[in-house]
């Protein structure tokens, strides 16, 4: 039996001190800069309405690894621009465009890589010829929700050095006071998640939230971006209700990651393979336009079994 209270756990996140992260203070009704870096960090924003200055429409593919060293605040973004190609290159965020200029960023080596600025506010762009787009308007929840949802999230991939504050209590419990520590834990942790959900269905609506979210999370940790990007365009893919061959077909080719040499595969994979092709030939047309670029996806590492071909040949017989 367990003498710890139920709500232990969720006592304890409502009193400990809030992330250095997010205490900075910002100008009301605005958020300071260390603020907006975990909203882009999280994506916690309504694609749909990202845009540039000049009302061209921005699809991320991948928002960046986030950068604590010196330079820009993420490396190897991966975002398309309407009407052109896939681009890569660093994202830099100021709160106003002018952050540009001011931070000395136009002559520094180290910021010749930057494709995209991301500001809070403004109209007129700073940095030259870098596309610029304002997040004001297209955040997925208000400021104060979004601070509380990122103050949980906001010492991700921190150096050990830096965590473990519940070490030392946690061994001073025993291991059925553990366990119902951990259970809160992950009740407190669904909760966080569902009301992403809940955010995300207010804009687009539930059936879509619902998609990007099964499909984020077959990207697992390594591709949750692209597999996202690929549910968005789930009402353009469905189109004329494929078959199961159809929806592996369109999914695969839409990822890019249809394999066009088969010679090195088993004859059953060949000639699956080459019904899947049979069927892409026919309608890639129609979809070159949102067809993924290979460098979107980070295949290094990955198990065979979570392969991103595996997860979206799984995910078509979710669909059909």
């Amino acid at each position: 039996m367990t003498f710890l209270p139920p709500d232990c756990y969720l006592r304890w996140r409502v009193g400990r001190p809030v992330s250095p992260v997010l205490a900075e203070p910002g100008v009301a009704g605005r958020p300071n800069e260390q603020l907006l870096q975990q909203v882009w960090r999280h994506q916690r924003l309504q694609p749909e309405r990202l845009k540039t200055f000049d009302g061209r429409r921005i699809t991320v593919l991948h928002p960046g690894f986030w950068n604590r060293e010196a330079g820009p605040d993420f490396r190897d973004a991966l975002f398309q621009i309407e009407g052109e190609e896939p681009l890569s290159g660093d994202v830099e965020i100021d709160l106003q465009p002018q952050g540009w200029t001011q931070h000395g960023h136009a002559g520094n080596p180290d910021f010749q890589s930057v494709r995209l600025h991301v500001v809070w506010e403004g109209n007129t762009p700073a940095g030259g010829a870098i596309p610029t787009l304002r997040l004001e308007g297209t955040l997925d929840a208000s400021l104060e929700a979004l601070a509380g949802w990122l103050a949980d999230h906001a010492e991700d991939g921190l150096p050990c050095g830096q965590q473990g504050a519940c070490a030392g209590p946690l061994a001073r419990l025993g291991a059925e006071d553990r366990q119902a520590l951990l259970e809160q834990a992950g009740l407190v942790r669904l909760t966080l998640k569902a009301d992403r959900i809940r955010a995300r269905a207010q804009q687009a609506g539930w059936q879509a939230a619902l998609w990007e979210t099964l499909f984020a999370a077959l990207g697992y940790k390594h591709n949750p971006w692209p597999m996202r990007r690929i549910a968005g365009l789930l009402p353009r893919i469905s189109a004329g209700k494929p078959d199961l061959t159809g929806w592996q077909a369109r999914l695969l080719g839409v990822s890019g990651l249809l394999p066009a040499d088969l010679s090195g595969t088993r004859p059953r994979t060949r000639q699956y393979l080459r019904r899947v092709w049979d069927q892409w030939w026919r309608e890639r047309t129609a979809f070159e336009d949102v067809v993924l670029p290979r460098a979107a996806w980070r295949l290094g590492g990955v198990r065979p079994a979570n392969h991103p071909q595996r997860r979206l040949a799984l995910a078509a017989h979710w669909l059909q």
